[in-house]
């Protein structure tokens, strides 16, 4: 039967011990950090589809403008 001397083993088991929850405290930490980027990311692409909704808007205007302007040329006799 093999035993174990226990007064050896333990010191490494304490520290295999911490390098497994550093390991998990630093894995938090980056599961964290992904989490933080992840809803930044989101809210950026929020950012840019109220933006284009707002361009888009803008463009409509433009476009109406411009054929009202069209509309006004057409009414205006030209004096040669």
């Amino acid at each position: 039967m093999i035993e174990f001397d226990l007064t050896i083993n333990i010191p490494l088991i304490v520290m295999l011990a911490g390098i497994l929850a550093s390991s998990v405290r630093q894995s938090t930490r980056f599961q964290v950090i992904i989490e933080y980027l992840k809803a930044g990311q989101s809210e950026n692409k929020g950012r840019i589809n109220k933006h284009d909704k707002r361009l888009a808007d803008h463009d409509r205007r433009l476009d109406r403008h411009e054929s009202r302007l069209d509309q006004l040329d057409k009414k205006v006799p030209d004096n040669e």
